[in-house]
């Protein structure tokens, strides 16, 4: 089994911790560090599908239309 890293503790900016509160909130958590884990996921994803040439998209199924999602 994969060991962990243990825990860090990270200084967030005012907009940034506002910003992570109210994705709590939407969420209904008080985990802090999941919604994070979950963002950093999310763009790492982002990341390696755009390097291996790939695109992610949102879709909008009322319109049909796609954005890029670029980062």
């Amino acid at each position: 089994m994969e060991s962990r890293p243990p825990p860090v503790q990270v200084t967030l900016g005012g907009t940034t911790a506002l910003l992570l509160m109210q994705l709590m909130r939407e969420l209904g958590t008080e985990d802090g560090g999941g919604v994070i884990s979950r963002a950093l996921s999310l763009y790492d994803m982002v990341l390696r599908k755009q390097r291996g040439g790939q695109r992610v998209c949102l879709f909008d199924p009322a319109t049909g239309a796609m954005s890029d999602l670029a980062i």
